[in-house]
């Protein structure tokens, strides 16, 4: 089965299982607060309320399962955003200008030439951390199995701001 299928089957039985919940529940507890419900026969309320209970349990972990992944997803937003609003350091800013430069190409970690510049020492480390604190920023996309980084679209607004930048600084 494929996984459109699936995805299917479990949108239809949730909504059964939401059926059962509901239609249990009403053969429990409506005879007793609705006239207009007839008493439900004598060997039905035990499996109606069993059903009901695995039913509301199902339910229950569903929803708890979708809370926490929209806490998730919020808690990462809001934590990227806070992040995001740090400052770079240069390494940070001269990967981004560097990357801004072929922003369709994806920057290769294992071909960073390493060593000494000057007085400055970039090691392979430092290229990983400063490309995951991008990474958490949202300005690439980090994939570690190959050593690779993409920018994303607000990774390209940011690193035109920076090149926009160095070209005010030049022509000062």
């Amino acid at each position: 089965m494929d996984w459109t299928g699936l995805l299917k089957h479990l949108g239809i039985s949730r909504g059964i299982v939401l059926a059962i919940f509901i239609t249990t529940f009403t053969m429990k507890f409506g005879p007793e607060y609705f006239e207009s419900i007839p008493a439900t026969p004598a060997p039905w309320p035990a499996i109606a309320f069993a059903l009901m209970i695995l039913t509301g349990i199902l339910l229950l972990i569903w929803a708890v399962i979708g809370i926490w992944e929209f806490i998730v997803r919020k808690w990462h937003s809001i934590f990227s955003f806070v992040y995001s609003k740090l400052p770079m350091t240069q390494l940070q800013i001269d990967l981004l200008y560097g990357m801004g430069q072929h922003p369709s190409r994806f920057l290769d970690l294992d071909r960073l030439p390493y060593g000494n510049y000057g007085e400055e020492v970039l090691t392979r480390l430092e290229a990983i951390e400063a490309i995951r604190n991008l990474s958490r920023k949202g300005y690439v996309e980090f994939y570690r199995s190959n050593n690779t980084a993409f920018l994303t679209p607000r990774g390209e607004k940011a690193a035109l701001r920076i090149e926009r930048k160095t070209q005010n600084v030049s022509q000062d």
